[in-house]
């Protein structure tokens, strides 16, 4: 197709933005490097541009590129190197800030964001979360001075990356805020003003879950969401349409073009107006980086035309790219924005492609099929596009996607229509009650299509991520060079899902041959990942706190099973009411297992739990004490509870068999307890020494002649077990392979 050699702005801004995604993973010095380089081979170029007739237009592309690239080193070094230093402090800092958004109030807790306009004594002008041990009474628009202490994000938080995600949106850090003082308050600006009024329309109006999604739809506020829709959604791979994106923009500002040209002004006059249009949106809805993506392209299709220009949608769209990342680097992190790009460079390429074939089939019955088969190519061309961004970032895709892009994806662009007009007419009943009922017809259908089985697999399996990039880079190579036949660039396409459909289940398969036992600790509670069979399931020694939980969900997804399968909690506390309903929203659980109740109120705690589970959809399996219970190609025995008598606590002890491999759990008060230890696990291959119960009083000697001995160090305190194999720390992890064959 030519693409890049056809487009000189258009291979300059791909250095831009290839050279920003590089600095990312730079220290200062190597991007300083990196801009001499850049420099430096700007000069040769320019001499040979000046003094090579024959070749000036090619050293002139490649000088055009060299300076994009050293512009985005040059921006990246002013924010990465500069504005992130101020987060390095490790004492109290003063500050002057502006709250610009309240996230969290509790009496414990609030969460603010907030606009720094002095720190340390100096003027600045960044973004900041500032977190008050208390309930504190503040909005949005008030000013206050406060004594903070610096605090970094967490990089990996049970797989997820809370710094890139917080600097994504501009906040550099956070902040503990120890005293602070009000000193006054300002108005918000007059978008935000606008934007809580159509919000407080809407959730005047409606019910609260059209609310929430009318709200996410029109104006990007998400956060009133259920937890559950959002699971049907990431389940059926269209998680995108839950944000705004340039499909929503698109839709909307179509529609007001088509009740312009119903007034029967003409083109010029209606673009005239969509600019300002186009301008106030993106302000309502916070000027995220998709919407200006989307936004900054539609202001150029507007422009031109008036300008009695062609605009050229691929250098459009990577200018957009770039003036975003000039203006805000940080964005440069926002995996939306890469994804957005990446899949509107997919669409505009298939487009073309497909142009040609669309335009001959015309209407009628074959039009239809050339649609659907357009929609699918779409869906596969899309997946492949950002596929190394989504097995990079979220390691798991859904086998529904093409189905539920075909069927829920234009239920929604429907809606979107109806949308505004909902808004606008919200006082008349009639179309409240339609909307209401779209609204609950649409994710009734989504929920039906997700609430299955199996829909997620994982992605990140060795070599998926090469395969992935590879594929991408053969294909942009085909999309530089002209092509006889431009269906060719294809190609790479069709090989790369070629080789994922072969390897991922190849990979799967062998993975699956061997049961994986993970023992974790956090805090004082512990708890086993069994991966066997091809599902995941997660034994919880525990108080029910939601923590634990969470890293098992992590450690499923590292052994390449994106969701848990079943949970199984040892024993019962309140907490785990509220952590298991909260663990069934986010996600799709097959099984419950419930041993019997033993302590008074554990009844009340089983029967809710059980509640929980039918609700849902979720098998429940009742568990008996000293009895085998099947899993996989495992089983696990649950031994019964021993009460101490110095305590309300019960010693939990229980084994996990693979083949002839065993597996014994020894909570940490065993010594106390009347059990034998070499008959419980004399022929343990593994004996897991546990920390979930009161530090044991009393030393007991455990015999380790062929026995692979793990525990922590407070338990290995009261043991005589200096012959261990390990010793975990604290928040530790330990895995076990157990080969079956």
């Amino acid at each position: 197709m030519g693409i890049f050699i056809e487009r000189p702005l258009l291979a300059a801004c791909a250095a831009y933005l290839a050279a920003a995604l590089l600095c990312v993973s730079l220290c200062e010095k190597q991007r300083l490097l990196c801009l001499m380089i850049f420099l430096g081979l700007s000069v040769p170029c320019l001499l040979c541009a000046l003094f090579i007739q024959s070749h000036r237009a090619g050293f002139g592309k490649a000088l055009l590129c060299l300076l994009f690239g050293a512009a985005a080193v040059l921006s990246s070094h002013l924010f990465f190197g500069r504005m992130l230093s101020v987060s390095s402090a490790s004492e109290t800092v003063s500050l002057t800030a502006k709250i610009t958004d309240v996230g969290y109030v509790s009496d414990y807790l609030t969460v603010c964001t907030a606009r720094v306009r002095e720190y340390d004594g100096e003027a600045a002008d960044f973004s900041i979360e500032l977190t008050f041990a208390k309930g504190v009474d503040l909005q949005a628009g008030d000013v206050i001075a406060a004594a903070t202490l610096p605090t970094e994000f967490e990089e990996n938080l049970y797989g997820y990356n809370e710094r890139q995600y917080m600097l994504s949106r501009g906040i550099l850090f956070s902040a503990e805020v120890e005293n602070y003082e009000t000193l006054g308050h300002e108005k918000p600006p007059l978008y935000t003003r606008l934007k809580n009024r159509v919000t407080a329309r809407i959730d005047a109006a409606f019910d609260s879950d059209t609310a929430a999604l009318l709200k996410a739809l029109l104006v990007g506020e998400r956060d009133g969401l259920s937890t559950s829709l959002k699971r049907d959604f990431r389940r059926l791979g269209i998680s995108h349409i839950l944000s705004i994106s340039g499909t929503h923009f698109t839709v909307l500002l179509g529609l007001a073009a088509l009740l312009l040209k119903a007034l029967r002004l003409n083109k010029k006059t209606i673009y005239i107006l969509l600019i300002p249009l186009a301008l106030s949106y993106m302000a309502v809805t916070g000027f995220s980086v998709t919407v200006c993506r989307a936004g900054i392209m539609a202001l150029m299709t507007y422009f031109a035309f008036l300008f009695g220009r062609t605009r050229d949608a691929y250098t459009a769209l990577f200018l957009a790219v770039v003036l975003l990342l000039t203006f805000r680097p940080y964005a440069v992190a926002d995996v939306g924005l890469w994804l957005s790009f990446a899949a509107t460079f997919s669409i505009l390429i298939l487009s073309e492609l497909f142009s040609a074939a669309r335009l001959s089939c015309g209407s009628g019955i074959l039009g239809f099929l050339c649609a659907v088969l357009f929609r699918l190519a779409l869906t596969a061309v899309v997946f492949f596009a950002t596929l190394p961004i989504v097995a990079l970032s979220f390691g798991e895709a859904s086998k529904l996607s093409p189905l539920a892009n075909l069927l829920i994806v234009p239920l929604f662009e429907l809606f979107l229509y109806l949308a505004p007009f909902s808004v606008l007419l919200s006082g008349f009943a009639p179309a409240v009650r339609l909307t209401e009922g779209v609204c609950d017809f649409i994710c009734r259908v989504a929920s039906s299509l997700a609430d299955r089985d199996d829909l997620l697999f994982s992605l990140r399996q060795p070599l998926v991520l090469p395969i992935a990039v590879c594929g991408i880079l053969l294909t942009l190579i085909l999309l530089a060079v002209r092509l006889k036949h431009p269906i060719l660039s294809l190609v790479p396409l069709c090989l790369t899902l070629a080789a994922l459909a072969v390897y991922i289940p190849l990979f799967d398969s062998a993975f699956a041959k061997a049961d994986r036992i993970v023992y974790t600790t956090v805090g004082t509670n512990d708890g086993f990942l069994v991966k066997s069979g091809g599902e995941a399931l997660y034994i919880d020694i525990s108080t029910g706190a939601s923590e634990p939980t969470r890293k098992a969900e992590y450690l499923a997804e590292m052994l390449y099973r994106p969701e848990l399968d079943g949970y199984l909690p040892t024993h019962y506390h309140t907490r785990h009411i509220n952590t298991f309903d909260k663990l069934t929203d986010r996600t799709h659980i097959k099984r419950l297992y419930l041993p019997p109740p033993v302590r008074e109120g554990d009844g009340d705690i089983r029967s809710a739990l059980a509640e929980i589970a039918v609700q849902k959809g979720i098998e429940v399996i009742d568990v008996e004490y000293e009895k085998s219970t099947a899993f996989g190609g495992c089983a696990f025995t649950l031994c019964t509870p021993e009460k101490l008598s110095r305590s309300t606590h019960y010693v939990t002890c229980l084994s996990i068999s693979s083949g002839e491999n065993d597996l014994v759990y020894l909570g940490s008060s065993f010594g106390d307890t009347t059990r034998d230890f070499s008959a419980l696990a004399g022929k343990a291959e593994v004996v897991v020494l546990g920390q979930h119960s009161p530090g044991t009083k009393n030393d007991f000697a455990l015999k380790t002649d062929g026995v692979v001995l793990f525990g922590s160090e407070t338990v290995a305190a009261h043991a005589n077990c200096e012959s261990a194999s390990a010793i975990l720390p604290k928040n530790g992890s330990y895995t076990f392979v157990f080969d079956r064959n």
